[in-house]
């Protein structure tokens, strides 16, 4: 008797463990499940119909000529777009899109949303941008808001649309004159009112810099924030110095406990990167923004004459910059007229040599077709110290994946701004290794 009942104890015992373990194994594999999804959907991106439209465009060479089909530096061009379409197109790139850190959204998603929107946002991240962006501005109570520029309200929200507010612009309209609207001259609460607009009308939700900011770190977004501060004149709302408007928009981002890893500042300001440098840990990753002719492109700063010496002084006073900020114009130059091949720009290669990362901006900003300033004019402008030109090379809105293949392989940058995050997005979870 004694043998059976240690016997019945020992089966029941390996019943026991057995249930144990093939309980555990199975809640394992459920949470695991759970989680794998958990973690797809908070970093899925869908990059849209416009992705995939550009990619079926790539080998569309209708507006490249006869006899340019039969140069020479058209065979590097067609080998990079041949390369780019096994790689993009609807049927090659079969797999889940994920978000990306170096698809940076520029004010949003402005070419379809207004910028600096709630909605723009919102979409920007839903493409797959793994930054967002908000411009810097103060209303007369000194709160920061986002908003390209301190006076743009009456272009970019619907105020002279709301009588109450439209009384309050720096310059009420005036038949054949316009207005001109400021965010110094509302409150933060009233500001809240307006609703961010393009050309077609709506109302999209105008946001303040610490709703940028809760908006990017909550549980839906989780990206990394590179806000610019904009320079204006505040005086007329309190703020003195541009010391105390620096201050002033790096406190929002200590008051809500932004890790400085997420946290990527912008300026063309060496005042400004000079004071964040050694005042603030958060903001060790500023970045310098250089624009030919200066911000206000008056073509008095060059690189030569004025940016490069920025870089230099802030090494020596032991506070380099780890990021700087080009347009596209600034950082390649087509060799030929088809963009068989392309080459960095001087800028470009100090950079690179001083181990600073290059920040792009801004792709899509010009409409369907790629045109304008930041892709550069044909012959180079020495007056305002361009070194790049893309434009030429540059035959279709398609032709987008060839700068970002130049830009990503060849240069190494870092990130690229858009006003479309989807192409950037779609680019680097295809063709990117």
């Amino acid at each position: 008797m004694p043998e059976k009942r240690d016997a019945r104890r020992t089966s029941l015992s390996f019943c026991t463990l057995f249930l144990f373990f093939s309980s555990s194994v199975t809640l394992a594999f459920l949470l695991g499940w759970k989680l794998r999804a958990y973690v797809f959907n908070y970093h899925r991106a869908d990059v849209g119909a416009r992705a995939w439209y550009l990619a079926d465009r790539l080998l569309d060479e209708s507006s490249v000529s006869a006899a340019e089909l039969q140069s020479e530096s058209y065979q590097g061009r067609l080998w990079r777009l041949r390369s780019l379409s096994s790689k993009l197109t609807w049927d090659k790139c079969l797999s889940p899109m994920k978000r990306d850190e170096r698809s940076i959204a520029h004010r949003g998603a402005p070419l379809m949303f207004p910028e600096h929107t709630l909605e723009g946002y919102t979409s920007a991240v839903r493409m797959g941008a793994g930054m967002l962006e908000c411009d810097a501005v103060f209303t007369r109570d000194r709160v920061a808001v986002c908003r390209h520029s301190a006076c743009d309200l009456h272009y970019t929200t619907n105020i002279l649309r709301v009588p109450a507010l439209a009384d309050k612009c720096d310059k009420k309209f005036q038949p054949g004159e316009g207005a001109r609207c400021c965010t110094t001259d509302l409150l933060a609460s009233e500001y809240k009112q307006l609703c961010g607009t393009m050309e077609d009308g709506g109302c999209a939700t105008v946001m303040t810099q610490k709703e940028y900011i809760q908006l990017s770190m909550g549980r839906e977004m989780k990206v990394k924030m590179i806000p610019e501060l904009k320079e204006h004149d505040y005086s007329k709302i309190d703020i003195h110095s541009q010391d105390e408007a620096a201050d002033r928009f790096i406190q929002d981002y200590l008051d809500l406990g932004v890790p400085p890893s997420l946290l990527f500042p912008q300026t063309f300001s060496k005042q400004h990167a000079t004071r964040w440098l050694s005042k603030y840990p958060i903001a060790k990753n500023t970045v310098l923004l250089y624009s030919p002719g200066g911000q206000e492109q008056n073509g008095k700063d060059t690189w030569e004459t004025t940016y490069k010496g920025w870089f230099e002084e802030l090494q020596r006073l032991g506070q380099p910059i780890k990021f700087a900020g080009l347009p596209l114009n600034e950082v390649i130059s087509a060799n030929d007229a088809l963009g068989g091949s392309f080459s960095p720009t001087e800028p470009v290669r100090y950079l690179k040599e001083q181990g600073i990362e290059i920040i792009v901006w801004t792709l899509e900003r010009s409409g369907a077709v790629p045109s304008g300033w930041y892709l550069g004019v044909q012959q180079g402008n020495a007056s305002t110290g361009t070194h790049g030109n893309v434009q030429s090379a540059v035959r279709k809105d398609a032709d987008i994946y060839l700068l970002l293949d130049v830009l990503f392989k060849e240069v190494g940058v870092y990130g690229v701004f858009s006003d479309w995050p989807g192409t950037v997005t779609h680019y680097l979870n295809c063709a990117l290794p």
